[in-house]
């Protein structure tokens, strides 16, 4: 069985984890009593639309401003980065971490609507011509000559 990242887009559960995880984001935020300005300067961003977007769901939050977010909201950046992992890399958590009830219908249902997306493979393209069809034997080589 093939795992597919719910990040590459799945559709809703791509939605789903990104709106969850703008959630959390936004809670966070809110316990630590910052605004979002306040939060885009602590991470080295020139204005709020970023963290905005992350609240949202129209993005993730990036890697590599991971620990920065950590430190605005007074918290050890381990434990931010396993609360995100949960909503941008699944399928890594519940191998780390183990899974609930909720995760693991969501995995499935995930992995279900991916198989359901995937194309089968082609078949080789003489065998998309019935055997009494004509082919196209020209070459862009001329005939040698028959001696």
């Amino acid at each position: 069985m093939s795992v597919v990242n719910p990040t590459a887009g799945l559709g809703n559960a791509t939605l789903r984890w990104r709106m969850e995880q703008g959630e959390l984001m936004a809670s966070l935020r809110v316990r630590a009593g910052l605004s979002q300005d306040d939060v885009a300067r602590a991470v080295g961003l020139k204005d709020h639309r970023s963290v905005s977007a992350i609240e949202t769901g129209r993005r993730n939050v990036p890697p590599e401003r991971q620990n920065a977010y950590a430190e605005a909201f007074g918290m050890d950046p381990a434990d931010l980065v396993k609360q995100l992992m949960r909503y941008q890399n699944p399928w890594a958590y519940a191998v780390m971490f183990g899974t609930d009830a909720k995760l693991k219908q969501e995995l499935e249902s995930a992995q279900a609507h991916a198989e359901s997306l995937r194309v089968p493979k082609t078949r080789r393209r003489q065998d998309n011509y019935p055997a009494n069809a004509p082919r196209n034997t020209s070459s862009c080589f001329p005939k040698r000559p028959v001696l």
